[in-house]
């Protein structure tokens, strides 16, 4: 796969972004909170998150965050989040 950036991904339709994570992403965690099942994924070096309403597969939003929120909000240091990119 050519290398994919932040911004060549979001200009993706949200079609677009969730076909490509799902058929080529790898899955690394998922969290949950009141209102959505988040599922975080790794395509081409780019962290991806795809938050689904709560027992239904229907995606809400698809998301490309920072290093830093994806630290706090799957409780990682750097370091862990950064064993991911190497694997």
């Amino acid at each position: 796969m050519d290398t994919l950036t932040k911004k060549s991904f979001n200009s993706l339709t949200k079609t677009e972004q969730a076909v490509m994570v799902i058929n080529s992403g790898k899955e690394l965690l998922i969290r949950q909170n009141e209102e959505y099942s988040v599922h975080l994924y790794l395509i081409s070096n780019l962290f991806v998150e795809i938050l689904y309403e709560l027992n239904k597969s229907t995606i809400i939003k698809i998301k490309t965050p920072s290093k830093e929120k994806l630290c706090l909000s799957y409780n990682l240091n750097d370091q862990e989040l950064n064993k991911y990119l190497a694997s």
